[in-house]
């Protein structure tokens, strides 16, 4: 039988998996199409809704959720910004390399 590279794979792509990959670009897809597709009126915003939902929301909650959805999707960008920019300026120094060495 053969053995497995899992191993070399993992060090490869950095010890995450194709899952952990694909969750990491959704995070900066989703959060940005959302804010790219935004109407810039809350009129709009409450047609959408009408039309894809079938609800009828009044043009005041419609601002208020687009406010809201605003603020969620630039949270979520810079959350995911934060955590790639730690990930890879904490690799790059070094205490990295100490940290690595009391773990083992």
């Amino acid at each position: 039988m053969k053995a497995c590279d899992c191993r070399k794979a993992t060090e490869q792509n950095g010890g995450r998996s194709r899952w952990q990959r694909a969750g990491e670009i959704a995070g900066w897809i989703v959060p940005s199409t959302i804010l790219v597709l935004m109407p810039k009126c809350p009129v709009c915003l409450a047609m959408y809704v009408a039309l894809f939902s079938g609800v009828g929301i009044s043009v005041a909650s419609a601002s208020k959720l687009r406010t809201g959805l605003i603020v969620l999707c630039l949270a979520m960008v810079f959350c995911v910004a934060m955590r790639w920019l730690w990930r890879f300026a904490w690799a790059n120094t070094a205490w990295s390399t100490v940290d690595t060495n009391v773990r083992r």
